[in-house]
């Protein structure tokens, strides 16, 4: 089967059950020492806002210490610290203090490696790194990193987590803050008690500080639909305005100060519009209703503009112009919105560019009305009542189909430089994309041969394209197997054609034949056959002992798998297992079992009804898990019959 969900353990650095805690986010030291091979000792932050000569400067202080409580110290030598093109790094130091006698050996790091480390984000991507090693780990070893971070751009912050890999022991975190500066701070996930707060003033500066102590690590691990942000305790600060000797200057309160900003480092629309392109729309809308262009234009743009990410500084969030994408025929998720919007303007449409944050974000706009609550760009169009989005990093979906790394999600369109409207993304229902199934298979031995006829709707058909994108028609058999895996690991395809695959608006449809090795069972004069060759989840059960990601599925989406097997010469059905029915939020499952004739049938239908199962549902997740297990182990049973054994 095609569809992938994400089911991360994180046993890397062991407890294999949750203790007694004061919190969700906390624990006793003692337990902590306890189950730990180690532990951060202590993490300070420190925010300075000043005004230097006229000028807001922001700088970011870091400190660690970790602690080696055991002799498995191997897993935390490797360490890293992030930055981008609007950060300096200052002042870096790591090194290891190493027990010796009644004291510590000091050893320093001293080979650094730069490189940059692009993120799952599209929109703003020119994250770098700096990776090292610490020396002569060994338990009771304590490992220390401290670094300044000097912020050149005061609008692209970043956050304060109060969580890490490691226990926290303690942790502190300090804003400084000019007083002609006024601060913003924004709390996620800080359950009550977890912060104690302190503030004074000294001279021009107000301190603000915020201390923890305890703190549990991660309890779940990114996927690439929802990160650590959706639960860990985080801080966000920015500045809303800075009061300068001759003005203010106002950075992030609302959302309208975002829009501001945003409109701001948009291209320029004015310009006149180069013959080759105003030629191109022409040709491929000419003489078509207005949905009709703007499909056109859309699947244009996906068909031949390829998608490349290059992000430096403020390039990261200025859109490439339409004429420069189209000459180049490449672009990023701006510049391909440039090139769509531009496009339906010449096809006299009125589109309008859109900010949005993936499904990785847990932020809406009034939460954080900042950068950090958007990664993508896009397009949006309205036609009535109806408003589309255009997404041109997203090939092989239909026009009128949400991305679904975006489903459930805000998204602020730009209608002028004054004027915006936040349009909330639909999620698509299971009945949307569907993957049907429907193959007549025979007994040859202890083998299973057959044929089917398989169609992809959908978000089903987008993976489909995707995964068959740029394998040769030789190889399409070898990729067919590892894609429509069915009953065992011996499941090979033997022949394939594919009707439609790359085609807008029709479902990928192929027909192909298979066969099964040393798949049905016999005992004596007894066949055994399971017709559930598709069990999807059937290994998805999650151990609840261990610390885990939650369920992601990418989108909702429907099964039908239609089974037709020949009841082989000589052999009477002896047993049929009965129909049911598995219905609750997450899935709905029906398993009818029909015979007609030499043939039975059976007709499974599957609705996946969910995008996210955080731990208050993994229970009825394994619940559910274990009822599909218990019926994709019926099998079907023949007989030989009497007179057929006597003739033998």
């Amino acid at each position: 089967m095609l569809r992938m969900f994400f089911l991360l353990a994180a046993a890397l650095l062991s407890i294999t059950i949750l203790y007694p805690q004061k919190g969700e986010l906390q624990a006793d030291r003692s337990v902590i020492m306890q189950d730990y091979n180690a532990v951060i000792r202590s993490l300070e932050i420190d925010y300075e806002f000043d005004i230097i000569k006229d000028s807001l400067r922001v700088k970011q202080h870091f400190s660690k210490e970790t602690e080696m409580l055991t002799d498995f110290t191997r897993i935390f030598a490797g360490d890293q610290i992030f930055f981008d093109s609007f950060s300096a790094v200052e002042g870096l130091e790591a090194f290891t203090m190493v027990p010796v006698n009644r004291g510590f050996e000091k050893i320093p790091v001293t080979v650094f490696n730069e490189s940059n480390d692009p993120g799952g984000g599209i929109f703003y991507d020119d994250s770098k790194s700096m990776s090292f090693v610490y020396p002569s780990l060994s338990k009771g070893a304590r490992t220390e990193l401290h670094y300044t971070l000097l912020h050149q751009n005061p609008r692209f912050l970043n956050k304060i987590s109060f969580q890490s890999y490691l226990p926290v022991l303690n942790g502190r975190f300090t804003v400084k803050v000019h007083r002609n500066i006024k601060p913003v701070f924004r709390f996620f996930n800080c359950e009550e008690g977890f912060l104690r707060y302190s503030t004074w003033v000294k001279g021009q500066y107000v301190y603000h500080v915020w201390e923890t102590h305890d703190v549990l690590p991660y309890k779940y691990l990114d996927s690439d639909n929802y990160s650590i942000l959706y639960y860990s305790p985080h801080l966000s600060v920015s500045v809303e305005e800075v009061r300068l000797r001759d003005t203010t200057i106002r950075y992030y309160s609302d959302v309208e100060d975002l829009y501001r900003f945003y409109h701001s480092l948009l291209p320029s629309d004015e310009g006149a519009s180069s013959p080759g392109l105003e030629e191109l729309t022409g040709s491929i809308t000419d003489g078509l209703e207005p949905r009709g262009r703007a499909k056109a234009i859309y699947y244009w743009v996906q068909d031949n503009i390829k998608y490349v990410a290059y992000s430096e500084g403020y390039n990261g969030f200025v859109p490439a112009t339409a004429e420069e994408v189209f000459a180049r025929r490449f672009g990023d998720c701006k510049g391909k919105s440039s090139l769509i919007k531009k496009m339906m303007e010449i096809a006299g449409l009125k589109a309008f560019y859109a900010w949005v944050g993936t499904r990785e974000l847990p932020y809406t706009y009034s939460e954080l009305p900042l950068p950090s609550t958007d990664n993508h760009m896009v397009v949006a169009y309205r036609e009535n009542d109806s408003v589309f989005i255009l997404d041109g990093t997203f090939r092989f979906i239909d026009f009128g189909m949400y991305p679904f790394h975006i489903q459930g999600k805000e998204v602020l369109v730009g209608v002028d430089s004054d004027n915006y409207f936040i349009f909330n993304v639909p999620v698509s229902g299971p009945d949307e994309s569907i993957v049907y199934d429907s193959v007549n298979i025979q007994l040859a031995g202890d083998r299973i041969t057959g044929e089917g006829l398989r169609s992809h709707s959908g978000f089903n058909r987008y993976e489909l394209a995707h995964a068959m994108e740029g394998v040769k028609p030789a190889d399409y058999n070898r990729r067919l197997t590892a894609l429509f895996t069915k009953g065992n690991n011996k499941f090979s395809v033997d022949t394939c054609t594919f009707h439609t695959l790359h085609e807008h608006e029709k479902p990928a449809v192929v027909s192909y034949s298979f066969n099964i090795a040393d798949y049905a069972r016999r005992v004596n004069n007894d066949i055994f056959i399971n017709l559930n060759l598709d069990r999807s989840f059937s290994d998805s059960k999650i151990d609840t002992t261990i610390r885990y990601a939650p369920v992601v599925n990418d989108f909702q989406y429907s099964e039908v798998q239609i089974t037709r097997f020949m009841i082989p010469e000589g052999y009477d059905i002896s047993y049929i297992p009965e129909d049911d029915l598995i219905e609750n939020d997450i899935i709905t499952a029906s398993f009818r079992y029909n015979r007609e004739g030499r043939y039975i049938t059976l007709e499974k239908k599957l609705q996946y009804r969910f995008l996210l199962l955080q731990s208050d549902r993994i229970k009825l997740w394994n619940q559910t898990i274990d009822r599909l297990n218990a019926s994709y182990r019926l099998s079907v049973a023949m007989h030989k019959s009497d007179n057929q054994t006597d003739k033998k």
